[in-house]
């Protein structure tokens, strides 16, 4: 008999929080328990996991956006100049925003959002945090692990789909996870992960999801001789 799940279970799984597995419960967002009137709660794991890549991928953007650059927790905490366990203190007690995507389980934020929270919270309105000069259009300050995030792109031939490129002159690395490249290739997550084996080594990680340079998965393709859907 497989073994029970509990919180502490679907927290790993998800690469969330415990508070927040208890916040998705109270809010009706998680599957019910086995047996809600007994102590420690427990799941089925097999619904754990349809629930959370059906979860997950809901909340994904539209696979037409192009270049939008996100903030993870760390570079959250980074802008406010506090640890990264603070940023998940706010999050568990629902003081920020709530992500505007994820990569895999891990949120990411728009930075244009964290800046104006960060204006609008209460006794922190003298604070005047300052970006770098060419980053102040609100895209994520200065920092060894910019990240962009770039979904494929339809091109005005019906049935063409076309590699989006990054701002000319912009420095910054594309950054590309299984979603980007499952939707460059016609594929599912899914078949992206199982390729996982064959795949270059990632360029970095957000959380536990694995991205990759938009160039290194493409040379990947062809070499391959992966054929786009």
């Amino acid at each position: 008999m497989a073994a029970k799940w509990r919180v502490r279970d679907i927290a790993e799984h998800t690469g969330a929080s415990e508070s927040s597995v208890y916040r998705w419960l109270r809010n009706k967002e998680l599957p019910a328990p086995i047996d809600s009137s007994t102590r420690p709660y427990e799941w089925e794991p097999k619904a754990i996991r349809k629930w959370a890549d059906e979860w997950f991928r809901g909340r994904q953007p539209d696979p037409d956006v192009t270049g939008q650059v996100w903030w993870d927790a760390e570079d959250i905490a980074r802008y406010l100049g506090v640890a990264p366990v603070s940023v998940q203190r706010y999050r568990s007690r629902r003081e920020l925003p709530e992500p505007a995507r994820y990569f895999g389980r891990f949120p990411v934020w728009e930075p244009q959002v964290i800046i104006e929270w960060e204006k609008q919270r209460p006794g922190h309105s003298h604070k005047v945090r300052s970006l770098p000069a060419d980053d102040q259009d609100g895209k994520k300050p200065a920092a060894p692990k910019a990240v962009k995030a770039v979904r494929s792109k339809r091109s005005s031939k019906a049935g063409e789909t076309t590699a989006p490129a990054a701002a000319a002159g912009s420095g910054e690395v594309v950054w590309w996870g299984y979603a980007e490249i499952a939707a460059y290739l016609g594929k599912s997550e899914d078949a992206m992960r199982h390729q996982k084996h064959k795949m270059p080594e990632p360029g970095r990680h957000i959380g536990r999801s694995p991205v990759w340079p938009r160039e290194v998965l493409l040379a990947w393709v062809k070499q391959e001789g992966l054929v786009r859907a």
